[in-house]
């Protein structure tokens, strides 16, 4: 468990979000694709860890009665990579899973061209995860009539314990995405 000031996995090496959203032009369903990569490193002297974290979540959305307010639902991939050296030593492991997730997302317009962005998801429910949930918020901006950048704040906690490893996890931070509408 990484509690508030603790971090078992070292410093953000490097990431990268992309957000895609293709949406029916009658408005009457939309498809969504989200990737995240996280890579942390730590060096402890004689102990070097290095953590890859992929998320690759495939998802649909149903409007529910405003288009601007959607049922989504979909599956997300998790994938960790963990390299440890000690002394000299070296192992690594790897653990992967799909979780089913249900939720909701919306869209408040606020002047034109400009709207805040708001989704929450549960999900998990035994089947890969214990639990997990993701929340974010933003403001975007119509970058064109196809092109929309977003920008706004993402948390996503992941609890999984397989009996091999346990991996219970707040993963947050700000984020900058596009979405193309088709």
């Amino acid at each position: 468990d990484i509690g508030e000031n603790q971090s078992l996995f070292g410093e953000i090496d490097g990431g990268f979000l992309l957000a895609l959203e293709a949406r029916a032009p009658d408005g009457r369903f939309s498809l969504l694709a989200d990737g995240l990569y996280l890579s942390l490193a730590d060096d402890e002297g004689s102990v070097q860890t290095d953590t890859d974290v992929w998320m690759v979540e495939l998802g649909a959305g149903l409007p529910l009665g405003h288009p601007a307010w959607e049922a989504i639902a979909g599956l997300r991939n998790v994938d960790l990579e963990f390299d440890t050296e000690i002394a000299g030593l070296g192992t690594d492991s790897r653990e992967d899973w799909i979780d089913p997730w249900v939720g909701a997302r919306g869209t408040i317009p606020v002047a034109e061209g400009w709207a805040i962005t708001c989704r929450a998801d549960v999900g998990g429910f035994g089947v890969g995860t214990q639990f997990t949930w993701q929340a974010l918020a933003g403001l975007a901006v119509d970058l064109g009539k196809s092109v929309r950048l977003d920008v706004g704040y993402r948390a996503i906690s992941l609890d999984f314990d397989d009996g091999d490893l346990e991996y219970d996890a707040l993963i947050r931070g700000p984020l900058i995405a596009f979405a193309f509408r088709l």
